[in-house]
């Protein structure tokens, strides 16, 4: 079970190391309308799956 929560979060974060230094602008002077409509969800879509994940492993014990 550790296991396979360390995997999960080296997995997450091995995606927030490409997003942050690849996707993201380095200031906030360069983020446009189509940032946020495309990173809104996406945030928002990681952050449900992250929580739906723990809910998940909290109920098999």
């Amino acid at each position: 079970m550790t296991a396979l929560i360390q995997v999960f979060i080296d997995v997450v974060g091995a995606l927030l190391t490409f997003i942050t230094t690849y996707l993201i602008p380095d200031e906030v002077a360069d983020v446009t309308i189509l940032h946020v409509a495309i990173w809104t969800p996406v945030v928002l879509g990681l952050a449900g799956m992250t929580v739906s994940f723990v809910k998940r492993m909290w109920s098999r014990r």
